[in-house]
């Protein structure tokens, strides 16, 4: 299962990063094949706002 720890410190995860961790899914493509469109799944969305969440929390902790 894909964590936070998975990521750098400060680092919210891109939706490309997720779908490459199975975190997304392709909803649409170009004529390319490039996916243009992704569906993240509830654990992607829960990853990426966590990130932000904890993010926040050091911006708070390290102003001064």
């Amino acid at each position: 299962m894909v964590t936070l720890d998975d990521f750098p410190p400060g680092h919210v995860p891109t939706v490309p990063e997720l779908y490459r961790k199975k975190l997304a899914t392709v909803q649409e493509r170009n004529k390319k094949g490039d996916p243009t469109h992704y569906r993240l799944t509830p654990e992607g969305q829960d990853l990426i706002t966590q990130a932000m969440l904890r993010n926040a929390r050091n911006n708070k902790e390290n102003r001064p």
